[in-house]
């Protein structure tokens, strides 16, 4: 799976070419609309709030996953469009990705999809609002017996090697079986009004990306300055990487004053700028914690000594650096002082990986140098022209 990761973010970036070759026109939805939404901090879905393309292609990280981030979502039948449908016909509503599959493929790997709502055709006439935690885009239910919302538990939730698009899925009931069939989903996870116009009007469902970046980046170095230390490192191509950000702190484990004060919470959260992990999205809320036995990656390299292994946003000391970048200045630092520092890359979902091991550097109190003087500037040597020419000018007039 990781390897698949550069691959695909090679083509979901920057513009999600990808989108026009998953989605299907939002004609042949049988009438349905689904728009996406923001939700508050009681997980209402907010209609003035609607997600944009960039959401839909590069929110859904690993840490709001754990974070149990929640997504709303408007579910309009229209019955002026697609095909019609009787009101008393039963209509249910699931997320996930491939819910036709997997809802009649038990005791297989692929499982069920977590269940909305369950209802009558008529339920949806004046739209309903759904909400759901982030984490029932990229995991099942172990049974039909457990799929309702309100009862279900998530299979492998929040798994690190999770990739993909997913959405609402809408079974239509016609053949009069028990739950659902294949052929009776007649909405599947890849059809939104969020993109219609900018994706000439084809529809998506919601990627999500949990894997960390895979690229490397070598030949780490820290060179100590006035009041600043200067970080550097050779690339060659970071395909999955969006920007990189230095952590530091001081040998005590105090981080620096360095003026650095985004940080990765709420509203402000910037796709391809930041990194997030549950520990700063949502301090003393994680709703998934990842696994606590979990090994890094064996090319990680290891700092698991150093406070700056938290990854806190606290350490954060430099601005963004994009990923075209080698090198960046850290300012602010205190003169004569050791410090400790750490080179994160981040992708575009904001999924940090550790890519240096941890350096070190002493910022000096001045720029003082040493050696043969350094030459006059050409202006102090006008200036002690003029200063001659005017000195002999007042001797001629004393004679």
């Amino acid at each position: 799976m990781p390897s698949l990761k550069p691959a695909l973010h090679s083509q979901w970036l920057p513009a999600f070419a990808l989108f026009g070759v998953l989605a299907l026109p939002g004609s042949a939805r049988a009438g349905f609309q689904i728009t996406y939404v923001f939700t508050d901090a009681d997980g209402t879905p907010m209609l003035e709030l609607p997600l944009t393309v960039t959401d839909m292609g590069a929110y859904a990280n690993l840490a709001s996953c754990q974070c149990g981030h929640t997504w709303g979502a408007r579910v309009l039948l229209d019955p002026t469009t697609g095909v019609n449908i009787p009101a008393d016909t039963q209509v249910r509503t699931y997320v996930g990705a491939s819910c036709d599959t997997g809802q009649v493929a038990l005791g297989q790997q692929a499982y069920p999809c977590v269940k909305l709502h369950e209802g009558l055709a008529s339920d949806y006439t004046d739209g309903i609002l759904l909400s759901f935690e982030q984490v029932w885009l990229s995991s099942r239910v172990q049974s039909l017996a457990m799929q309702a919302i309100d009862t279900a538990a998530p299979r492998l939730p929040c798994n690190s090697d999770q990739i993909g698009d997913s959405g609402i899925w809408i079974c239509v009931e016609s053949n009069g079986q028990p739950d659902c069939q294949s052929e009776e989903f007649t909405v599947k996870g890849d059809s939104s009004e969020n993109a219609q116009s900018a994706l000439n009007g084809t529809s998506i469902g919601i990627f999500y990306d949990y894997i960390l970046p895979q690229s490397r980046v070598t030949s780490f170095v820290a060179e100590a300055d006035r009041h600043a230390v200067s970080v550097g490192w050779d690339r060659n191509e970071v395909p999955d990487i969006s920007g990189f950000r230095v952590l530091c702190a001081d040998m005590d484990g105090n981080p620096p004053l360095t003026g650095i004060t985004e940080a990765p919470t709420g509203p402000s959260r910037t796709n391809g700028k930041l990194y997030y992990t549950a520990e700063n999205l949502c301090p003393g809320e994680v709703v998934y914690p990842p696994d606590p036995d979990a090994e890094p990656p064996a090319t990680d390299p290891d700092i698991s000594d150093s406070p700056l292994a938290t990854l806190d946003w606290r350490y954060v000391c430099s601005a963004h650096v994009p990923a075209t970048g080698t090198s960046v200045r850290v300012e602010g630092l205190e003169a004569d002082e050791d410090y400790q520092l750490v080179v994160v890359g981040y992708d575009f979902f904001g999924n940090p990986r550790v890519l240096s091991d941890v350096l070190t550097a002493t910022p000096a109190g001045c720029s003082c140098r040493t050696g043969a003087p350094a030459p006059l500037s050409p202006w102090l040597g006008l200036l002690g022209l003029l200063g001659l020419l005017g000195l002999a000018r007042r001797r001629g007039r004393a004679t």
